[in-house]
């Protein structure tokens, strides 16, 4: 999808179709009173006939005669009261509009909407709220399907009426974000015969041979072993699949500026291992490498925009099989950061990936630490598929991730970690125990975690409602959070 900004006459864009809004009062905007005198008012007549408009986010066509203009439908958005008009509205709008535009397979759009900036953001933020809805409405995965089909649409257009350097940046990256969301969705709906371990670990490879800015280094089972790894190489025992962590670093800035860390879980499938899942819990745990998918995503992105920082993806990535091999429940392990641990749920694995990870980060003297992870059930039913789980041992930089969220609307809410709910993670046996019961699961995995960055400023975000839909047969990636990693990560250039 090629995305470019206009600042030529409205009039003179080509496009099969241009958007432009209305108010709740059927009051054009400016951009549409413009497209409105050069009709001699056939839109101010065609508002006052139509029932099609008469809620917030509704749209209708109107079809031009040839000639009028060089396109062949305008599509008329009602964006509502202008002064409770907000970027809530203006996204819920947008991705009616993508959808609209998918199925009658429009192949060029123009959105002319620098006229009707919500009251709470930016024309910048619109455009790239409104590359991500385009980019959600068309995305396909077919690449195993005999005769795939793709979306028409190939240009997307944005209009301004002058130039503007901010809106210029606007549009460079939501394109970039929408390349780093195809890569994480594409990643992230792999089958697991195919995207393994291993096949993560090349993926990488050929990121860093795109890009020269790149370089990838990836540690393999023996390589773990002797650094002390013991609680990742848990996790693979039952797998033919070697367990690996693949580092990428992104060099955007001097070598003595400290980089901001990404940490994703990679579980490329979670059978539960020995605690095996039922059909209903294991259909859709190819999507339990979600955060490893979105470290890659962020990180195409970071390179696209060439960000003036350093960045470092550390992916931890293992299967989760049963076997003779697998590890069994009270199985004790010694993490890279020397405390033991007390498995008591095998299912209960990503924690265990994840804290080696986390240690290693340490070697980077790192200025913040991210983590992505598909990490527990208990977080949808806490928040569901709306908000991702927010924690972290540091305020500004939870403040900083809830700034972003708000920014691109890709929500997250900030739960506590303290040290009433680390206790229910201490063991008699090892210095900490996997599971803290059925109660406060998010929060105790979260306390889990938190024993492992002490070092540094450190968030944590579960993912597992908002990165992927698992609804039955209804399967498919979300691309999130990679919109607020982007925007975390472009404020801090």
């Amino acid at each position: 999808m090629k995305i470019q900004l206009k600042t030529s006459s409205l009039l003179a864009i080509a496009a099969d179709c241009i958007v432009v809004a209305t108010w709740g009062n059927q009051q054009l905007s400016a951009n549409a009173q413009t497209l409105n005198n050069h009709l001699k008012g056939a839109l101010t007549a065609f508002l006052k006939k139509t029932t099609q408009l008469e809620n917030t986010c509704d749209s209708a066509f109107f079809t031009l005669r040839e000639k009028e203009l060089n396109a062949s439908q305008l599509l008329l958005v009602n964006l509502g009261n202008k002064k409770e008009f907000t970027l809530e509205i203006f996204k819920k709008a947008i991705d009616k509009v993508a959808a609209t535009l998918e199925t009658i397979r429009c192949k060029s759009v123009c959105f002319a909407f620098d006229d009707v900036s919500p009251n709470d953001s930016t024309t910048g933020q619109c455009i790239r709220a409104t590359a991500i809805a385009l980019q959600q409405a068309t995305y396909r995965f077919e690449t195993y399907k005999s005769k795939p089909k793709t979306s028409a649409l190939s240009q997307v257009i944005f209009f301004a009426d002058k130039s503007q350097k901010n809106l210029d940046d606007a549009t460079k990256q939501a394109e970039a974000i929408i390349a780093g969301m195809d890569l994480t969705m594409d990643l992230a709906n792999c089958p697991p015969n195919v995207c393994h371990p291993g096949y993560l670990a090349k993926q990488a490879d050929q990121l860093a041979k795109k890009y020269a800015s790149l370089t990838v280094k990836t540690l393999n089972e023996a390589a773990l072993k002797k650094l002390g790894a013991g609680a990742l190489l848990s996790v693979g025992n039952g797998s033919p699949h070697k367990s690996k962590m693949i580092l990428i670093e992104y060099r955007g800035a001097a070598k003595t500026q400290q980089p901001h860390i990404l940490v994703g879980k990679g579980i490329t499938f979670d059978t539960g291992g020995n605690n095996l899942k039922n059909f209903d819990g294991m259909l859709g745990m190819k999507y339990d490498m979600c955060g490893a998918a979105t470290v890659f995503g962020v990180i195409k992105t970071v390179v696209e925009l060439k960000l003036k920082i350093n960045v470092v993806g550390i992916i931890a990535t293992a299967e989760n099989m049963p076997g003779g091999e697998a590890t069994r429940p009270e199985d004790i392990v010694t993490s890279l950061s020397g405390q033991t641990i007390e498995i008591l749920n095998t299912d209960a694995e990503g924690r265990l990936v994840l804290c080696d990870a986390l240690t290693y980060a340490e070697r980077y003297n790192p200025k913040s630490v991210i983590d992505i992870a598909t990490l527990t059930g208990a977080i949808i039913t806490c928040l569901g598929d709306i908000n991702s789980g927010l924690f972290s041992n540091n305020d500004k930089l939870a403040e900083q991730i809830q700034q972003a969220a708000t920014t691109t609307q890709d929500g997250v809410w900030r739960l506590p970690i303290s040290s009433a709910y680390d206790a229910m993670i201490n063991s008699n046996f090892a210095d900490i125990k996997n599971i803290g019961g059925a109660a406060a699961g998010s929060i105790t995995a979260a306390c889990f975690l938190a024993r492992f960055t002490k070092k540094y400023p450190w968030a944590h975000l579960d993912v597992a409602g908002t990165a992927s839909v698992k609804a039955g047969m209804n399967r498919k990636a979300t691309g999130r959070p990679v919109p607020l990693l982007v925007e975390y990560l472009l404020q801090q250039r």
